[in-house]
């Protein structure tokens, strides 16, 4: 399985940063963002000043890096392909069956 915007636990095996754009800015270094997955609350403080419209790629619910509207509409695109094809398990994941 994959996780979204670094949601992980023990039994996955990797984690993604998905493309989030800035819907609101909070007090100190936070922002809501809309990303897979709806709205979240996330820190910004790694990528500095962002405004509402900017994206952001989000893991562990923190911006990591700031992406373009094409950038992230790419990511979002193989995102959606990745979340519909139910090959996404691990092979070790799907041996253990």
């Amino acid at each position: 399985m994959v996780a979204l915007s670094g949601v992980c636990d023990p039994g996955y095996t990797m984690c993604l940063a998905l493309p989030h754009r800035i819907v609101r800015l909070l007090a100190s270094g936070r922002a809501i963002s809309e990303g897979p997955g709806g709205p979240r609350e996330i820190d910004t403080s790694l990528v500095g000043t962002v405004t509402p419209g900017t994206f952001v790629l989000v893991a562990y619910g923190s911006a990591i890096d700031t992406i373009s509207p094409d950038e992230a509409a790419e990511l979002i695109t193989i995102w959606k392909a990745l979340e519909a094809n139910e090959e996404l398990e691990a092979p070790s994941r799907r041996a253990d069956r």
